[in-house]
């Protein structure tokens, strides 16, 4: 992800997070990145909704779609979280909120195609930032809080760690999708190579893209790998920080699980005191 459009998520996931909601709003329905998509008769915003996800070693669509042809929403489809309206070209505009909550509806073309895709993943991501501030791991917050001096929100079950000089990994430890959160001060792949090791010492944790901040890694000497997601910070003395999320899941889909943990690369600073 490019450094501008990743600041920009920052800054609107911050502003987000900290305005104010109606509760009185009916509680949105369907599954992280699923979309529903209205009035579309040639399927052109279901192609456009569809394509890879980037950066996952297996093919999986960016969201999952389903159609409702006729140009109204229904009493029951009005309560989905993400729902995308064919509009003609030039009158692409959003919706917060309308029906439910959260909620973004989102009237597009076909040609708005790059856009309707940030600003869909901007909203599953601000979704998924709001769940961690309701359900997060507040022991190990505060162990990050005293090692690194920042505030970060967690998944609540990612109980396990190892901490080493300048260095930091916690981890859910689980045989059905391994979630995992890196935090260092230094160079990250020598840290990953000296500390999160296989069966031997010559089996290693490495990134293939290392020039990246979203890409795959794999285990040196070994055939595990999957993707993982970054953002480096300075940190209270100015000092770079890297946080590295990365998911181990054999035989699964990744989407879902590497992109909650990149949400919580956007919860840094904005975690509870």
């Amino acid at each position: 992800m490019h450094l501008r459009w990743r600041t920009q998520i920052i800054i609107s996931l911050s502003f987000l997070l900290s305005s104010c909601t109606d509760d009185s709003r009916q509680v949105s329905g369907g599954k992280p990145y699923e979309v529903l998509v209205v009035n579309d008769s040639h399927d052109s915003l279901r192609h456009i909704l569809s394509v890879d996800t980037p950066d996952l070693p297996q093919s999986e669509p960016q969201f999952d779609v389903s159609s409702l042809k006729q140009n109204r929403l229904q009493d029951g489809t009005k309560m989905a979280h993400s729902i995308v309206i064919h509009q003609a070209k030039g009158t692409y505009r959003i919706q917060r909120n309308l029906y439910a909550q959260p909620q973004i509806v989102i009237h597009a073309s076909a040609g708005d195609s790059l856009q309707l895709r940030k600003d869909l993943k901007r909203f599953e991501l601000y979704c998924e930032a709001k769940r961690l501030q309701t359900y997060h791991n507040p022991k190990m917050e505060r162990l990050v809080k005293q090692t690194f001096g920042i505030n970060i929100l967690l998944p609540v079950d990612m109980n396990s760690s190892m901490k080493k000089k300048d260095f930091l990994w916690l981890s859910n430890n689980s045989a059905a999708g391994m979630k995992n959160v890196v935090i260092c001060r230094g160079n990250i792949d020598k840290m990953l190579a000296n500390y999160l090791k296989g069966e031997t010492d010559d089996m290693y944790m490495k990134r293939i893209t290392p020039c990246k901040n979203s890409g795959l890694w794999e285990m040196k000497g070994d055939a595990m790998g999957g993707p993982y997601r970054m953002r480096q910070i300075k940190d209270g003395k100015q000092r770079d920080l890297t946080i590295l999320t990365f998911v181990y899941a054999p035989s699964m889909k990744k989407r879902n699980l590497i992109q909650q943990l990149e949400a919580v690369l956007y919860t840094i600073n904005y975690g509870r005191k």
